[in-house]
């Protein structure tokens, strides 16, 4: 059985992560990186209204 994906956000690069968990021990999980987007330059037609909105619709697309 597959983990679900996960994703990495470092909040003051404004860096969003695709990743899978690679495994874990104890309280440590180590992660395989498998693609990056740029919350401060990636864009969209009609952009969010809030930062927050932004995030939900990137993660969003990790699911599909």
């Amino acid at each position: 059985r597959l983990p679900p994906p996960v994703a990495l956000l470092l909040t003051e690069e404004g860096l969003l992560f695709d990743a899978a968990v690679a495994w874990r021990r104890g309280d440590e999980t180590g992660l395989v990186l498998k693609g990056c987007r740029d919350l401060l330059t990636d864009v969209r037609p009609e952009p969010p209204a809030t930062a927050w909105e932004r995030l939900e619709m990137l993660l969003s697309g990790l699911h599909s």
